[in-house]
């Protein structure tokens, strides 16, 4: 498995990438309501859930490292959108023939397990990022002892 490595010198289009994912995760819905032939599409069906998981985890981490960008709650929610929609996909997988059936032998449900599981810890750390985010909003900029001796320099 090729590793992911976001060149971090280099800003990051969170908003295309998480679009990008989305309608990769749709066409995967899309085709697994059609009766493909599992021989022809099951590997790269296969390859293609493990190559979301491992963009959702590459883009989680930068997001959950990038406390200063603008709009880091805003894509932390989309980013939490999507794992839920990623997951709700995995959960889905049930089913005895076709593209489904095979999907949910033994092997692929070892895979699909493990993506769902780290997509529920992404969930997880993104509800924690968010949670640590609102504490930190709420804590005062400047304490009251700073506030008074800058009111009493006036």
């Amino acid at each position: 498995m090729p590793i992911i490595e976001l060149n971090m010198n280099r800003q990051i289009n969170f908003e295309d990438n998480i679009f990008m994912l989305n309608v990769r995760i749709r066409m995967i819905s899309d085709l697994l309501r059609l009766d493909a032939e599992p021989g022809l599409f099951l590997d790269q069906t296969v390859a293609e859930f493990d190559f979301i998981d491992r963009v959702l985890s590459e883009l989680m981490k930068s997001l959950t490292e990038n406390s200063m960008l603008l709009d880091r709650d805003e894509e932390l929610s989309k980013l939490a959108d999507l794992e839920w929609r990623f997951e709700q996909l995995i959960t889905g997988i049930n089913g005895n023939s076709g593209m489904i059936g095979a999907l949910s032998q033994r092997e692929n449900r070892e895979r699909l397990a493990f993506c769902k599981n780290n997509s529920l810890n992404r969930l997880r750390a993104i509800e924690d990022s968010r949670a640590s985010g609102n504490r930190n909003e709420s804590e005062p900029v400047v304490s009251s002892y700073e506030m008074n001796q800058l009111l009493q320099g006036l």
